[in-house]
């Protein structure tokens, strides 16, 4: 089986076991990145010697609940089949590779690459019941992340300690704090009166045009004016209307 960029194998079976006296079959695989989810790959024999499964990649080759399986179960001169899988790297998730014997020898098992990911639940098994156990190859610079990236500090940060005091100040605390707002308008200086907003009661009955309570004579009225029948409109300054206080800062 070749693939010119990656080989995908889903919940499939590929199996070349051999029930008779003859050896089980070989399983080649090529590609960029070979991926086997929930897939079983298989070259056991009942009475012979196991074949072999070999699955090469330039990437990546990622096993996940699967199981790779060359296993015998002849008698004291069969031999149980290789399995070698030789990419950049490998992950190996929840599965099983097996080239077990029950009364001949196991077989080989080889890895090698870069980078081997292998989980605690996947197992690995060359033995033999009766005979003579196989033999498993790992060559990789790194098989273990753990000597490759520094473990995480154990002191969790106290994050209440990086939450700034915002009552501080009305409680006679001794921090200083600083916030930055946006204006619409120019701010009041020091001296000057705060501004409050413009108050109007709409009229309840009739529209306004005639009416004595138009937002002209409501605000008059407020500062103490009488205006004619002949003022129609007010132009409203937040600057002078309803003084309350002095600009500033009080507690």
């Amino acid at each position: 089986m070749t693939a010119t960029q990656s080989a995908n194998l889903t919940n499939t079976e590929v199996s070349v076991k051999s029930s008779g006296t003859a050896n089980a079959g070989n399983i080649l695989i090529d590609g960029g990145t070979a991926q086997f989810d929930h897939t079983t790959v298989s070259a056991e024999a009942l009475q012979a010697s196991g074949g072999n499964i070999k699955v090469n990649a330039d990437q990546l080759i990622f096993l996940n609940t699967s199981t790779f399986t060359a296993d015998v179960l002849g008698d004291i001169d069969t031999i149980g089949g290789t399995i070698g899988l030789d990419p950049e790297a490998i992950i190996i998730r929840n599965s099983q590779l097996t080239a077990k014997a029950q009364f001949g020898a196991g077989g080989t098992i080889e890895l090698i690459a870069d980078l081997i990911l292998i989980d605690p639940l996947t197992t690995i098994d060359v033995s033999s019941q009766f005979g003579t156990s196989g033999t498993v190859t790992v060559s990789s610079p790194i098989q273990n992340l753990s000597g490759a990236i520094a473990p995480l500090p154990e002191r969790i940060v106290d994050v209440a300690q990086l939450v700034g005091q915002p009552c501080a100040a009305q409680q006679g605390g001794q921090l200083s704090s600083f916030v930055e707002g946006w204006r619409d308008v120019v701010p009041p200086g020091p001296a000057d009166y705060l501004t409050s907003p413009m108050f109007w009661d709409p009229p309840s009955q009739g529209n306004l045009q005639g009416s004595t309570r138009t937002p002209a004579n409501l605000a008059a009225q407020r500062l103490g004016m009488t205006l004619g029948t002949e003022l129609t409109t007010v132009i409203h300054s937040p600057m002078i209307v309803g003084a309350t206080g002095k600009a500033g800062c009080s507690f």
